[in-house]
This record gives structure tokens, sequence and C-alpha cells, in this order.
């Protein structure tokens, strides 16, 4: 008969790392809030779960973190999520703030929550207005994304020794607790192989739609690359790249006349979620192919009805669920958390898009 749990003693370590709760959770095939409920007797588990879960703690010789456990109790603690406004972007970071908001309700009963701190992220002012006073709020770790480059590396050092968790892209040398991100470098790379297969002339032209941060010159460097032999072992591709940068709404003004003048551009690379606007840009009788990023609404459609070839997703829901728990396991359970966490990309297309989770959100239809 096994013991309860009260008197369950682990084994003695033989060296190995001691067992996480993430641990348990990945055994019991459960969430990380799961296995607190059950093994600190908070709100309601089905027995068979928390079977599973007791029976996935003893095996492991997890003991709970009773200090870190009293400390939540005692002590409500705050996360930050410092966004771009959510209908920026086409509604892109709305998705980011659905994970966030999960994850914060999956460990309320721990007295962990959620505030957001929103900006333009077009606008430099805005950011440094809305996080004027965010060094002295009493917060317990920050979500951020880093859109605009050089004043969220100065915030970061401000806001230091607040544990930072970095978002859909990177601040390379700063100090925060983790980067959850695609891989920026890697997901260009695809994009500039893809359009090889598809385009016959290799005339290729990239778009970086508003300020350009460090994620999307990594894009950008990761697709020429592919045609430059820029990573080890890969050979020179003949192909003539162009680029156009649109940092400002006087630029977007002139992109048609631009892409007028560019109609030999066979394919098309948009370093963000902006492809459905170019394609709205379009002039009439040009149809490159075309490759971008994100599963909005605008994008989409535009891959429904074949404007755009490829869509690269970088899961943002998942992105802010991660970053939500990589706080909770590092100030709560006093957990190691990786300084990068990269995020596979998902590679959608027209005949793949009916079978993805996220389409029938997007849409609102049934995949």
């Amino acid at each position: 008969m096994k013991k309860p749990w009260s008197d369950h003693k682990p084994p003695p370590s033989q060296g190995k790392r001691k067992p996480t709760m993430k641990d348990v959770a990945q055994a019991a095939d459960v969430s990380i809030g799961t296995v607190d409920r059950v093994l600190h007797k908070r709100g309601r588990v089905a027995p068979e779960t928390t079977r599973r879960v007791i029976e996935s703690a003893q095996r492991l010789g997890f003991s709970p973190n009773r200090a870190a456990s009293n400390l939540s109790k005692a002590t409500p603690r705050v996360f930050i999520g410092l966004l771009p406004f959510p209908n920026q972007d086409s509604g892109y970071w709305q998705w980011i703030i659905r994970g966030i908001q999960k994850a914060a309700a999956e460990l309320a009963h721990h007295y962990v929550e959620v505030e957001f701190i929103y900006y333009d992220r077009f606008s430099n002012d805005s950011f440094l207005t809305a996080t004027a006073g965010l060094v002295h709020q009493d917060s317990s770790g920050i979500i951020m994304a880093p859109t605009i480059e050089d004043a969220s590396r100065k915030l970061v050092e401000e806001l230091q020794p607040c544990p930072v968790v970095l978002i859909d892209g990177t601040l390379p040398g700063a100090s925060v607790l983790s980067t959850i991100s695609a891989d920026s470098l890697e997901s260009g790379y695809i994009a500039g192989k893809l359009l090889d297969i598809l385009c016959q002339e290799k005339r290729f032209l990239t778009i970086t739609p508003g300020m350009s941060s460090h994620h999307l010159q990594l894009r950008r460097q990761g697709f020429e690359n592919y045609f430059s032999g820029g990573s080890p072992g890969n050979k020179t591709r003949k192909a003539r790249l162009d680029h156009l940068s649109l940092a400002s709404d006087d630029q977007w003004k002139l992109l048609p006349r631009w892409l007028d003048e560019r109609r030999d551009m066979e394919g098309i690379f948009v370093t963000n979620s902006a492809s459905h606007k170019i394609v709205s840009l379009l002039p009439q009788g040009y149809t490159p192919r075309i490759i971008g990023y994100d599963l909005i609404p605008g994008n989409v459609k535009c891959l429904i009805d074949g404007s755009i070839d490829f869509i690269m997703n970088q899961h943002p829901e998942n992105q802010g669920y991660k970053a939500f728990y990589a706080l909770y396991r590092s100030t709560i359970l006093n957990e190691s958390i990786p300084r990068t966490d990269r995020i596979p990309i998902d590679l959608m297309m027209r005949e793949n898009l009916p079978f993805h989770p996220e389409y029938s959100i997007t849409t609102g239809e049934t995949p």
C-alpha cells in the first residue's frame, strides 16, 4: 500500500538534479498548476488526476517547496505585461495577451496576477511615457516585447534586479531572465529557400514594415544568407535581391509606386505580419509569390484566396503563456529558467490551414 503524500520521503540524492514541479507535470501529463493544486490541496481536481500526480511525484522523489508555497500564499505577486496596443499589427498582440491571461488564470490560486501596460510600438515617446513609473512600481516580474530596441534595452538595465522575460524578439547582451521567441535568423533562411523553389528568375524583394528591430533585421539577414552562403556548409546561389523599408507613413504612401517599379521581382518576403497590407497595395496585374508571418485575420484571408503563398506562424499565444509561467517558476518556485526558449515555427499554406488549431479561433470556423 502506497504511503500518503504527507508521509512520503524522497529517495536520497545520487548526484542528479532535484526533480521539479515541471517534471512531475510532464510525468503525469498535466499542467504545473494542476500539480500545485494537488500537492498543496488547493481547489478541486479529479480523483484520477490526483492519483497520477501523487504517483508521479513519489516516483520522481519530488518534495514540494514549502517555503515558496507559503510565500506565494502570503504575498500577492504582480507580473507586468509591457506590450504594444492590442489592435496594432492587425491584432497580433491580442494573441500574446490571450496566452498571458490563460496562464494567469491557471495560477490565480497562487496569488499571482497580471497587469498590462500598453504603448504605441511605432513611437519612442509613447514607450517612454508608458514606462515612466515602471521602475518604481511594485512588480515581481516583467514580460515585454522589445519592439523599440534602444529604449527597451535601457529599461531592462533600470529594472534590475527585477526579472524580465522577453517575447517576440531579442535584445543581445541584455540581462534578462529568459527570451522566448522563434529563431528569426533561421525563419528568414527558410523563407529564402521557399522562394528559391517557387520562382524561376530568382529576383526577390524583402520588405520591412515599421521600425526595424533586431529580430526583423535577423529575418532579413537569414533570407540573404540563404543566397550568399552565409550559413556554414551552404553554397552561394545566384539571385537578385532588393529591399524596401517602410518606417514612416510617407514611405507607405510611396509603396504602390515602388512596387510598380519592381514588377520584375518574382517573390516578396515580408519580415513581419503586414503581408496582407502589401497584397492590398500591389499594382494591378502584379502577382508575386509572397511569404510572411503570423496567422492574423488579414493574412489568413490572403492564404485562402492564394495571394499569399506561405505564412510562418510563431505561436504568439504560446509565447505569452510560457513567459508568464517562466516568471512564476523563477520567482515563486525558485526554479532555474533557460536563458533561451526557442518556439518552433509552423509553415502554413492554404492546404493545411483548416487543420491548424488557431485557424478556428481566427476565423470562427470549425477545423
